[in-house]
């Protein structure tokens, strides 16, 4: 994988902060929300999220972090059934790496993708 830009590395650790803080009302309770130490001077972060999984009618736990939120918001861009509108909005947020354009429905709507690769509770 190419390495990421300082600039593509906050805004996609914005999202993840934006999601712990915030935007997993669907989510049962997180866990192990922290700021991970890489060495390179960026602030990155993760948690774990426990839910219940409607797929297969269990409980999960799923790291996010900033690897999770950048496929998630990739499968969105590219789901053919998603609302033009809203994509639209999320390249625009994307291509300026601005997460301030984002709220915290929007983050978990790209943690779903992340984890399930569509919308289940957005």
């Amino acid at each position: 994988m190419a390495k990421r830009s300082e600039a593509r590395t906050q805004f996609l650790n914005d999202i993840v902060v934006t999601a712990a803080e915030g935007g997993l009302y669907w989510a049962g309770y997180i866990r192990e929300y922290k700021k991970v130490d890489r060495g390179d001077g960026i602030e990155h972060y993760s948690f774990v999220v426990h839910y219940a999984d409607p797929s297969v009618d269990k409980k999960r736990a799923q790291r996010i972090d900033e690897d999770l939120v950048s496929r998630g918001l990739n499968k969105w861009l590219k789901d053919p059934e998603a609302e033009a509108e809203k994509k639209s909005f999320l390249r625009e947020a994307s291509k300026d790496n601005d997460a301030g354009m984002l709220d915290d429905v929007d983050a978990s709507g790209i943690v779903e993708y992340g984890i399930w690769g569509e919308l289940v509770y957005g």
